[in-house]
């Protein structure tokens, strides 16, 4: 009987891991759909649009979007220009969740006095040992970190168009959060 039951139990995980996909769909659909219904209602009373509060603390509709669009963007560019369907709704879904987490954190952070100086943020890109999202995005065709392309973009930065400017914002602002969460 006992290992029946361990069976059972092994054989509705297995459904579970099988179906896995779809369970995020809708758990990411029911979080759009709520979400969207909330902000429905909102913009129908005339009041100031917010997705969330945290603490006191608002989430407003006009930054959630900004931040689901810049995340819908560099998914479509780390993609060749096209998502699916449940890629969608997962972005819309997590981008939610981070900014939630990014309120909550922020608040740790302050708490605790953890910052990262302007000469951390260096050492993340070009010191003895680079945060592994610099490693990842600044190899050479054979896998190797390649430090001078890094110091290039940097020196370089001016001459960026504006495009490839916010998005090395946007990947250094990646970068310093990984290295509070790490301090965290």
């Amino acid at each position: 009987i006992i290992k029946n039951k361990k069976e059972d139990k092994m054989a509705a995980i297995g459904k579970i891991r099988k179906h896995y996909g779809l369970l995020v769909a809708i758990v990411g659909l029911a979080l759009l759909a709520f979400v969207l219904g909330d902000l429905l209602q909102s913009s129908n009373r005339g009041q100031e649009r917010n997705v969330a509060t945290v603490g006191n603390e608002k989430i407003t509709y006009q930054d959630y979007s900004n931040l689901v669009n810049m995340n819908l963007e560099n998914m479509k560019a780390s993609n060749g220009g096209s998502i699916t369907t449940e890629q969608n709704y997962s972005i819309h879904a997590n981008t939610l969740d981070q900014m939630i987490r990014d309120v909550i954190m922020k608040k740790e952070y302050e708490d605790l006095g953890l910052a990262v100086s302007s000469e951390e943020l260096y050492d993340q890109f070009l010191g003895e040992n680079p945060n592994q999202y610099v490693v990842q995005s600044f190899t050479n065709a054979d896998g190797s970190f390649n430090k001078e392309l890094v110091t290039t973009y940097i020196r370089d930065f001016q001459t960026l168009t504006p495009e490839m400017k916010n998005n090395w914002l946007n990947f250094e602002r990646a970068i310093k959060e990984d290295r509070l969460n790490t301090k965290y």
